[in-house]
C-alpha cells in the first residue's frame, strides 16, 4: 500500500513537471502575450497579443487574441477568443477589399484613389475578461465584449454582449441563466500566503 502511494505521488509529481515543461516552450512560441506567473498553456493552446493574469491555464486548441485576462481563469478546449470583425454593410465581407492587416497573401487595392476618403474598418476589438472567469468547452467569444469577475460561460456558448459579474451565461447568443454568490472580496489580489492560509474555505460551497 505504501509503496503503491509512493508510486502514485512520483506519477502525479512527473505529470505536473511535464506539464510546467510543455507549457515553458508553449508560451515562447506565443511572445506577443505577457503571461504572468503560473499560467499553464497545454497543447496547440495559441495566445496572441494578449495579457495574461497569475494562475490563468488554457486548455488544448483554445485560440485567444487580443484579450485581457485576469487571474485564475479557466478558459476550456476549443475556446475562441477575439478572432476579429468583418463589415456588414459593405459590397462584399472579405478582407481582400479593406483589410490592412489580413493573413490572406493577395489584395484587390487601387492605389490611385486616396485612402483617406475611404471609410476606415475595425477589424479587431479588445476583449476584457476579469479574474476567477470559467469558459467552457467551445465557446465563442466575439471582439469588443467584457466578462466581469466570476462569471461563467457555459460550454458551446456565443457570447456577443458584456457578461455582468459573478452571471452564468449559455446558449447561442449567449443569454443569463443564472447568478453566482458574490462574497465581495477580491480574493485572487491576496499574496500567495493568504491564499495558503484560506485555501481550505475554497472547498466550501457558499
Amino acid at each position: 500500500m505504501i509503496l503503491q502511494r509512493v508510486g502514485d505521488d512520483m506519477k502525479q509529481a512527473l505529470s505536473r513537471m511535464k506539464i510546467k515543461l510543455l507549457s515553458y516552450f508553449y508560451k515562447r512560441k506565443n511572445r506577443s502575450t505577457q503571461f504572468g506567473r503560473y499560467t499553464v498553456l497545454f497543447c496547440r493552446a495559441n495566445i496572441t497579443n494578449s495579457i495574461v493574469g497569475d494562475y490563468t491555464y488554457f486548455a488544448g486548441t483554445a485560440s485567444v487574441n487580443n484579450c485581457e485576462i485576469g487571474k485564475f481563469c479557466s478558459i476550456a478546449e476549443g475556446v475562441k477568443i477575439g478572432l476579429g470583425k468583418h463589415p456588414v454593410d459593405f459590397l462584399s465581407t472579405h478582407p481582400v477589399f479593406y483589410s490592412e492587416n489580413t493573413c490572406f497573401p493577395y489584395r484587390l487595392k487601387n492605389y490611385r484613389v486616396n485612402e483617406k476618403v475611404i471609410e476606415s474598418i475595425t477589424e479587431s476589438e479588445r476583449v476584457i475578461i476579469g479574474n476567477d472567469v470559467w469558459i467552457g468547452v467551445n465557446a465563442i467569444v466575439m471582439d469588443g465584449v467584457t466578462i466581469g469577475d466570476g462569471a461563467v460561460i457555459g460550454a458551446g456558448a456565443v457570447v456577443t454582449k458584456d457578461v455582468q459579474p459573478y452571471t452564468i451565461v449559455g446558449g447561442v447568443p449567449a443569454r443569463v441563466i443564472r447568478t453566482r454568490q458574490n462574497i465581495n472580496c477580491s480574493w485572487w489580489e491576496f499574496d500567495v500566503d493568504t491564499l495558503v492560509d484560506f485555501s481550505s474555505n475554497f472547498k466550501k460551497r457558499l
